[in-house]
């Protein structure tokens, strides 16, 4: 019986380490191209939260009102699914490379922006040119088949002029946070 339990430990366990935890917090991320921490001016009233885990308001931002974007998690809930219909090789954001195989899966975690995405395989994290923003079949342009899109929110923790600290959610409503445009 006990060896039984260790055989099926021995089996389970590198699947399961396959997976990422979620959910999963990528710090210091940005679900889209150029996006940037730093000197942000609302466009509208913004309720700061107490907490990421609080429903609770700390202070709201007024229209117009500059705080400090000083940090962010984008916290993924639900992974998304690519299947690759082709092998196909990602250059990650370290330089190195990575060839994932014709029929090939990995988990997406969240978008980064023009394509790139920050997905999961065989048990690390990469990011590169997955152009799945949208469930999808594969064509010759795109080899992949975006089965599904994954679930998360950015939270970024912002700090006001008087110097009191909160986290805003999806925070949409801001211009300074695209060094793009």
């Amino acid at each position: 019986m006990v060896l039984n339990f260790i055989l099926l430990l021995a089996f389970v366990a590198p699947s399961e380490k396959s997976l990422p935890v979620l959910p999963f917090e990528h710090w210091e991320a940005c679900p889209f191209e150029c996006c940037k921490y730093g000197s942000w001016r609302a466009q509208a009233d913004v309720p700061a939260f107490v907490s990421r885990t609080s429903s609770r308001v700390a202070f709201t931002i007024r229209k117009g009102e500059r705080v400090q974007a000083v940090t962010g998690v984008v916290t993924t809930r639900k992974t998304g699914l690519v299947v690759l219909s082709r092998a196909y090789t990602f250059s990650t954001g370290d330089g190195k490379e990575i060839t994932v195989p014709a029929g090939g899966r990995v988990l997406t975690l969240h978008p980064g922006g023009e394509g790139v995405g920050y997905f999961w395989y065989r048990g690390a994290t990469f990011d590169g040119e997955l152009y799945a923003d949208t469930v999808s079949p594969s064509t010759p342009e795109y080899p992949r088949e975006v089965l599904s899109l994954p679930k998360y929110e950015w939270w970024v923790k912002v700090r006001n002029a008087a110097g009191r600290v909160a986290w805003v959610r999806d925070p949409t409503d801001f211009k300074g946070q695209d060094a793009c445009g």
